[in-house]
């Protein structure tokens, strides 16, 4: 008697197929990854005119170190200001919950907004970052900083950790594992010898629409320190979105139905082209 041995069918795939379709998901995955939040090294300067993009450049953080003035020498640390629960939420001596932002060095924005024809009056400024939060900013406090903020600066390196609270990380990004990061350099506070940008500050210096509340109550300007910035934004005429929060999630210029594909989406579809490409070489 003679038993005839079944052939196993072939796999669809082999080992070192199934390797690269693994390796290929998260080169995908680290392509589109800033969009969940990550340090960026560099960012987009769009002017925007009736929701179209008129003028469009990216800088890296390189190339605006050695071409535009830099702001921070990398050793004095600035502060923001978190809020305040007990006593008066503004703190005018600036004592609580300072937040050490570290010992950063970056570019102002008026600086990147020069490279696309400078500011006007009516224009808005827009700082985006990856994961899709956003803050507005009118010309003035750009082009002449009032004495109790200084620059709104991009920062991209950070010279010394925060001697307390939130790591950062030092070096250039993505080391500095918080950048590009939104930062406004405040002048030297002569009482505590701290370059503090306060929640008084903010009152006194900005709008109410673009001041920033914690839990909508608790005024802090740590709020307006936006990790991982990847956009500058002009608006000419002004942003016409929902101004009711000084940092939320931003709609989209108008773009190609291609361009509009979910991140989720784009990884699917580059998974299954690669997976019928694959399955067609084993027919």
């Amino acid at each position: 008697m003679s038993f005839k041995t079944k052939k196993r069918g072939k796999s669809p795939f082999r080992i070192h197929e199934v390797s690269f379709l693994v390796m290929t998901f998260f080169l995908l995955l680290n392509l589109v990854s800033p969009a969940f939040g990550a340090p960026t090294t560099s960012l987009t300067i769009q002017v925007i005119e009736n929701n179209t993009t008129a003028f469009e450049r990216v800088l890296d953080y390189q190339w605006m170190e050695q071409n535009l003035p830099v702001i921070g020498d990398g050793t004095t640390h600035y502060y923001h200001q978190g809020p305040v629960f007990k006593g008066d939420p503004w703190d005018p001596n600036e004592t609580v919950n300072l937040r050490d932002m570290g010992a950063i060095k970056g570019t102002a924005v008026v600086d990147i907004c020069n490279l696309a024809g400078g500011l006007a009056t009516g224009d808005e400024v827009m700082i985006k970052a990856s994961d899709g939060y956003h803050i507005q900013f009118t010309p003035d406090f750009l082009i002449s900083p009032p004495d109790l903020a200084g620059p709104l600066t991009i920062a991209w390196y950070n010279g010394a950790e925060s001697g307390a609270g939130e790591r950062q990380g030092t070096g250039y990004v993505p080391e500095y594992f918080t950048g590009m990061r939104l930062m406004i350099c405040a002048s030297e506070n002569p009482k505590t010898g701290k370059h503090v940008f306060g929640n008084t500050d903010m009152n006194i210096t900005l709008p109410a629409k673009a001041q920033y509340f914690y839990s909508g109550l608790y005024p802090s300007t740590s709020g307006l320190s936006s990790k991982w910035v990847d956009e500058v934004r002009i608006y000419r005429g002004g942003y016409t979105g929902d101004p009711s929060a000084p940092i939320k999630s931003i709609p989209e210029p108008t773009k190609t139905p291609a361009s509009g594909l979910s991140v989720f989406s784009l990884l699917v579809s580059g998974l299954v082209g690669i997976t019928a490409f694959y399955m067609s070489r084993r027919v």
